[in-house]
């Protein structure tokens, strides 16, 4: 997730754990809010958070962090914007189904 920061900003724009936060911040010279602005996030479990943005979108984020015994750490975001043949309501319904997949004891969504 660290590697080449591109895991650490995409997890900073849904989840506010401090060692996300200090990575984006020592990896980037001015400091990213953390949520990204306009997204309302609502924390599912320690590793799973929904939002919804200004503009309409819904998304979920599953995260794990990296260890001290070296594992990497992974973050998959998963969105969905309303609009053509999706519905606000369909999209909380994909959402609501990976959130609950997300973290299953099988494996999780990686």
């Amino acid at each position: 997730m660290w590697h080449g920061a591109i895991g650490s900003v995409s997890a900073c724009s849904i989840f506010d754990d401090l060692v996300v936060v200090d990575e984006v911040n020592r990896v980037y010279p001015k400091s990213i809010r953390c949520p990204s602005a306009g997204r309302r996030v609502t924390r599912v479990n320690p590793r799973v958070a929904t939002f919804v943005d200004a503009d309409g979108a819904r998304g979920v984020g599953w995260m794990v962090l990296p260890s001290a015994q070296g594992a990497d750490g992974f973050i998959t975001v998963l969105t969905c914007r309303p609009g053509g043949i999706l519905t606000p309501a369909d999209c909380d319904t994909i959402v609501a189904d990976y959130a609950a997949r997300a973290d299953a004891p099988a494996g999780g969504a990686g």
